[in-house]
């Protein structure tokens, strides 16, 4: 049996990118991929945001539990006095 050569054809179907330019009020550019990394509004999937906001109510519950704590220690302690 012999080798046979390598062939390469190409890429039958490319993947074309296409730049897409964002224009604001005040009448100037920037491009999409521009600003992400440099401070720019990065927008966050539906499940990034329901973590989010899951993650806030439960440092709210525990703000809420550590300071119904702090009260009835502070109540129990003046009753002992």
């Amino acid at each position: 049996m012999s080798r046979r050569p390598l062939k390469w054809g190409g890429n039958p179907n490319p993947v074309v990118t296409v730049s897409t330019t964002e224009v604001k009020a005040d009448g100037t550019g920037k491009d999409a991929g521009e600003g992400e990394g440099a401070g720019g509004e990065v927008k966050m999937t539906k499940n990034q945001l329901k973590k989010l906001q899951k993650m806030k109510q439960t440092a709210e519950k525990k703000a809420q539990k550590l300071a119904g704590k702090e009260d009835g220690a502070a109540e129990s302690s003046k009753a002992t006095e």
